[in-house]
């Protein structure tokens, strides 16, 4: 099973000529949802931090992650890849099925949410996307919350 050096390493060589929404270099989004974990992270939560989106964007599969990664960093993965046609509500109720996935969604609404990454985005849009991230925060830190209550 691989590390997260190697996780980082591979995100860099998938995600390379890619560019976000505003132009700069896609690879920042998963180093930057990274960076927004909390310090008690797991590594199975760093690894899928970066790895989050290789499923959706590249030319990575679910089979390959879990080869390589392990069965957990690829429940995870699974769990925050969005499905092509899915709703955010089905989307949703997968991503709280998975604790670390969980973790990893509150830091990509965080970084998504930044001012830098959503700039070049429409006004509508824009309001559309810090509505959903809201409502599905809260939804998330409730899991979150009452599983450790338990």
């Amino acid at each position: 099973m691989k590390d997260l050096k190697s996780a980082v390493a591979l995100a860099f060589d998938l995600h390379a000529g890619q560019t976000d929404k505003g132009g700069a270099p896609y690879i920042l989004h998963p180093l930057g949802v990274l960076g927004m974990l909390p310090p008690s992270a797991t590594e199975t939560e760093r690894i899928a931090a970066v790895l989050h989106d290789v499923v959706e964007d590249c030319e990575w599969d679910l089979v390959m992650v879990r080869d390589w990664y392990g069965e957990e960093v690829g429940a995870a993965v699974d769990a925050l890849s969005k499905r092509v046609g899915e709703s955010n509500r089905a989307y949703l109720a997968r991503v709280m099925s998975n604790r670390s996935a969980m973790i990893v969604k509150l830091a990509d609404m965080e970084h998504n949410g930044r001012e830098c990454r959503s700039e070049s985005l429409g006004t509508s849009e824009r309001a559309y996307l810090a509505s959903l991230y809201a409502s599905q925060a809260v939804r998330i830190r409730a899991a979150l919350a009452a599983d450790c209550a338990t």
